[in-house]
């Protein structure tokens, strides 16, 4: 996530331009990827055919795998090379040497974190053939880099520098930041901490109620989840028995202390742009499809960006590598795809894999207390080097990194201060700022999953491109580290499909909630005890039910040990349940409906259902009997099938509402910034609302602000009247008008277009009004701070049927990063309506263009 805070300084830098058409004219003049012809290199060893079909997926073929994977890098740097070098220099800490002053933070971050130092780390682990690859890849991106001076695109001609020549680890760099990106924990743990301090325990119990007990899990569907009892009392830890605020209170109050509440601007809407998301994967048995072999569906939902996130692509080589899917710019991975034996999707596990550590100094001041004793800090002495506008060229900023057995210490670059900081958003001054927290804390790391490098963990991907079953598959991914994620299989030859928790898990002491608050050094029962990696985790094969369906949504009713309460909110798996169940023989046109279904049985069951009980009920509420609007809005909802379509009414109503129901049962014992934290991840509050609502006493209702005790019915009426008071200022009175795609637009943005008109009119793709929710299976979510934009959805649509000799697949936008390629926004009509592109493994169409890397 932190990704797409940090696309938001680009935009600043482009203040320091001018003369930006005529960058562009002479940039599309010069950058745009060859798709035919003959290009020589020298020190290739072989020639590489390059194919693309009508919407430029490369097709490459190659003598070898090395050759291959050369080719990927050539490719991937043709069409994506500004996105991959502004990647690497997010995991560097180098965007400061590019964007000067403004990125400043951000490089520390990274730095302190040290992406750089775990790719080193994780490069001596590797195998001799990953080393291989990963090397041939990066030869082939620097062919391209080393015959393009001067031809780089518009984007580095605009900040006038050009990319330095690709390594092996900026690809592990990549990797790793993507693992980070899918780390919640990071954000939940702080706010989980935090709220932890301020509320009683009851409060708290309510406000973070685990998956419900009732809602599918991918492996045993619908059974009753016997969730582990908690070991310990969540205020107890953070309390003495006296009731004084203990040490890690104390040190907890300065890490998370808050500055202000939201703008009086903000009005109706608290809390920071909304994250999360989540992503979908439906393994059938070929006992249910219509051509008896078995499908794999995945689309997976990230935040929205342009270029798109993902790269389409088929590799094939003589030695037997024949793949096709998607990649991401700067790894040559097929992360979700096919070969000829089998196909595989992922969504993130949601686990937890991190937690922050509080460090008693000891006396001297350079040291720690631990159990055994204690251990020194230690001191990485680093600069970066900073770009000035002053005519100097470039400062250094020195800083010290201070490392301990539980990580690098983070006290100075607070979870928030980072969001508020680079999100881009004025509203966001609620957050904590650093002068409350730097200089006056105490020690704080973070221990995550991603800080060891233990195993070979991409040459898990490079096997399972060559993996011929199920078992090989999942053989392949036993040492597969970080992110943890569900993996779901389809074998061709059988039939059968398989689902896999991989990456490894922390092994803690505590309950799934206590693992949200911080933990002590000095404590021996407070440290990790070591990991539960794949060959460990829960995993099924051939299920009865025919199906398996991975939406975020824990794997198992029960769990051996604590894995997460990040999970989403169970209304897109038990949607998806629903469908596949409804469909006894599933095929591929059946299989687009299932992806881009609207219904949201959440909205309907839950929320509309409410508010009709409270208005049309037994004992209904009739003060606005008369009231033409009121009553036209109740008819709409008593009268809506629960899909959420670009020109609903009722879909207008129920998300207004939501955004005021959540603001009026918390905001009064939260206050703005602690609402803030909590609605960062937005499938945390519905999750809550959804257990509050079942619950007409519960303490959440009352407003601590009035005499009386309010209930759940006193909230719900109070949200609806605010909802159709916003949305009458908002969209007029006329009722009939309330369309939610007027508030729920789409727009995938270059990263420039905010300082500049023209480059938004040509690098971005205004779709306009989106279909879809936060809970329904075409994800669409917004956040809860600057509703209702579309900020998080499917980043990529996948489907295979193994009877088949290919996949269907789309991206977004396009498979190019070049704003002057046609290719930059083909697909983007096709996505929107469902369609998907056929990927063959072994056509070439002669409709298709070549391009032939030859040796020099």
């Amino acid at each position: 996530m932190i990704i797409r805070f940090i696309l938001g300084l680009v935009f600043t830098a482009l203040l320091l331009l001018g003369g930006l058409l005529l960058l562009g004219k002479n940039s599309k003049d010069r950058s745009l990827p060859q798709y035919e012809g003959e290009i020589k290199i020298a020190g290739l060893k072989n020639s590489i055919e390059i194919y693309r079909d009508s919407f430029a997926i490369a097709h490459i073929s190659a003598v070898n795998d090395e050759d291959a994977y050369y080719a990927l890098g050539y490719v991937h740097g043709q069409e994506r090379m500004f996105q991959m070098d502004f990647t690497r220099r997010i995991g560097k800490g180098l965007l400061s040497e590019v964007l000067g002053e403004k990125s400043l933070i951000i490089d520390k971050w990274a730095r302190t974190l040290g992406f750089s130092r775990l790719a080193q780390y994780m490069w001596n682990a590797a195998s001799a053939e990953t080393k291989k690859y990963l090397t041939s890849y990066s030869n082939g991106v620097n062919a391209y880099i080393s015959s393009h001076k001067g031809k780089f695109g518009l984007e580095f001609d605009a900040l006038s520098y050009e990319p330095e020549l690709w390594r092996p680890t900026d690809c592990m760099i990549i990797g790793r930041l993507l693992s980070w990106e899918m780390n919640f924990s990071y954000w939940t743990d702080a706010a989980f901490s935090d709220i932890a301090q301020s509320i009683d325990s009851a409060h708290l119990a309510s406000l973070y109620p685990g998956y419900p007990f009732d809602a599918p899990t991918v492996i045993d569907g619908y059974s009753a989840m016997n969730r582990q009892p908690s070991s310990v009392t969540l205020q107890d830890t953070l309390k003495k028995k006296d009731g004084r605020q203990s040490e890690k209170e104390e040190y907890l109050k300065k890490f998370y202390e808050g500055q202000s509440e939201l703008h009086a601007a903000l009005q109706n809407i608290v809390g920071m742009q909304g994250m999360g998301g989540g992503s979908n994967s439906i393994a059938i048995s070929g006992k249910r499809t219509a051509s008896g072999g078995a499908m794999l569906e995945n689309d997976m939902h990230l935040a929205i960006s342009q270029p798109a996130r993902w790269y389409l692509v088929h590799l094939e080589s003589k030695t037997g590598l024949n793949v096709a899917g998607f990649t991401i710019p700067g790894i040559p991975l097929v992360l979700s795809g096919r070969n000829k034996n089998l196909s595989w999707g992922l969504t993130n596990g949601m686990i937890d894999e991190c937690d922050y550590f509080i460090l008693k100094p000891d006396s001297s001041g350079t040291g720690y207390i631990t159990p055994n004793g204690v251990k020194p800090i230690a001191t990485i002495s680093d600069k970066i080097p900073v770009r000035t506008f002053d005519g100097s060229g470039k400062r250094y900023e020195k800083i010290d990194i201070k490392l301990t057995d539980n990580g690098p210490i983070v006290s100075d670059i607070h979870t928030f201060e980072l969001a508020q900081t680079f999100v881009a958003d004025k509203k966001s001054h609620m957050l904590p700022h650093s002068e409350t927290v730097v200089g006056k804390h105490p020690l704080i790391a973070i221990e995550w999953n991603g800080n060891f490098a233990l195993t070979d963990e991409l040459g898990c991907f490079f096997a399972l491109h060559h993996a011929n079953n199920l078992l090989e598959a999942r053989n392949a991914m036993n040492d597969f580290a970080t992110p943890c994620l569900n993996l779901s299989i389809a074998e061709a030859k059988t039939g059968q499909i398989s689902y896999q928790i991989i990456g490894r898990i922390p092994i803690r002491t505590g309950s799934e909630q206590r693992n949200m608050l911080p933990r002590y050094a000095a404590n021996a029962s407070d440290a990790w005890q070591g990991f539960a990696s794949a060959s460990t985790l829960p995993h099924s094969t051939d299920p009865a039910s025919g199906y398996f369906v991975s939406a975020n949504n824990p794997a198992t009713a029960y769990r051996t040990i604590p894995h997460t309460e990040n999970w989403e909110p169970p209304g897109r798996a038990e949607r998806l349940t629903q469908l596949v169940e409804s469909i006894k023989k599933m095929d591929i046109p059946k299989m687009r409906q299932v992806m881009t279904d609207t219904a949201s049985p959440f909205d309907k069951n839950e929320l509309a259902s409410q508010i009709l009980r409270v208005y049309r009920g037994v004992n209904p509420d009739t003060i606005h009997k008369n009231d033409p609007l009121f009553n036209s809005a109740l008819d709409y909802l008593e009268n809506w099938d629960g899909r959420q379509g670009r020109n609903d009414i009722s879909t207008t109503i129920l998300n207004a509402f939501l955004v005021r129901l959540i603001t009026n049962a918390l905001w009064d014992e939260l206050g703005s910034q602690q609402l803030a934290e909590f609605s960062y991840l937005n499938n945390v509050p519905i999750r809550t609302i959804g257990h509050l609502l079942k619950d007409a006493d519960n303490i959440w209702w009352d407003d601590v602000r009035s005499p009386q005790r309010e209930t759940r019915d006193d909230i719900i009426k109070r949200s609806f009247e605010d909802a159709l008071s916003y949305l009458s200022k908002k969209l007029g009175s006329d009722i009939r008008q309330w369309n939610w795609g007027k508030l729920h637009s789409l727009v995938y943005a270059h990263p420039f277009s905010a300082e500049s008109k023209e480059i938004a009119g040509i690098g971005n793709i205004e779709i306009g009004g989106a279909p879809g929710g936060m809970t329904t299976v075409i994800q669409s979510s917004y956040g809860f701070w600057n509703p209702f934009i579309m900020r998080v959805g499917p980043s990529m649509r996948l489907v295979a049927d193994m009877k088949t000799d290919g996949l269907w697949a789309a991206l977004p936008t396009g498979n190019s990063g070049n704003m002057f390629d046609p290719h930059y926004r083909d697909m983007a009509g096709l996505f929107q309506r469902g369609e998907l592109i056929e990927v063959p493994l072994y056509e070439k169409k002669a409709t298709w263009k070549k391009l032939v890397l030859k040796p020099e």
